[in-house]
């Protein structure tokens, strides 16, 4: 790698540090919330179904976020933006099938059945907030490629950093969320033992 010039860049570093407290934040939730489940030995509620038919929504939200990214090296930034329009498409389904899932199981679980059952909603609210989260900046994204594009903007290297910061934000919700539903079945899968 001689002759390159390899920078760090302090939005990769904040990123980098959000994504590490975000995962401390999981990680002890998910802890507290298996602790509860062998202490007490409550019964875990069945995560909904809508929540598995999310992993393909938010997979695929992903997969084209990376088709973006290669649009953008391509040098073919209308197709970029197509995708990126896309990708907050299958953002917004993925909210709603989240809604949904929550309105099937406010149903069949009150919310102060127990701690065990809480814990399916808090677990999936904070992901919810943090998909929220990414959309300001998808948002922007789209906001500033916009119209008419100017090409000489593109050969800056931030943009694709900004680009790789919302694919890695992106891939990070997707193991984020098959963990969590992983998590909620396990949790649901104990009490047969």
């Amino acid at each position: 790698m001689r002759g390159k010039n390899i920078a760090i860049r302090p939005g990769a570093i904040v990123l980098t540090l959000v994504l590490m407290g975000i995962s401390t934040l999981f990680a002890g939730l998910c802890a507290a919330y298996l602790y509860t489940l062998i202490s007490t030995r409550v019964d875990a509620p069945r995560p909904p179904i809508l929540f598995l038919l999310n992993i393909p929504v938010l997979l695929s939200a992903t997969l084209v976020l990376k088709k973006s990214l290669s649009a953008f090296d391509n040098k073919s930034y209308r197709h970029m933006v197509k995708y990126q329009v896309f990708c907050l498409c299958l953002t917004l389904v993925f909210i709603i099938l989240q809604i949904l899932g929550w309105t099937q199981v406010f149903h069949e679980i009150p919310l102060t059945a127990s701690q065990a059952r809480s814990f399916l909603f808090v677990l999936s609210a904070l992901h919810l907030l943090h998909v929220f989260a990414g959309i300001p900046f998808l948002f922007w994204c789209i906001w500033m490629n916009r119209g008419d594009i100017n090409q000489l903007r593109y050969f800056f290297d931030h943009r694709r950093g900004y680009l790789q910061g919302l694919k890695r934000y992106w891939n990070y919700l997707d193991i984020l969320w098959i963990l969590l539903v992983m998590i909620l079945s396990i949790g649901f899968a104990l009490k047969w033992l």
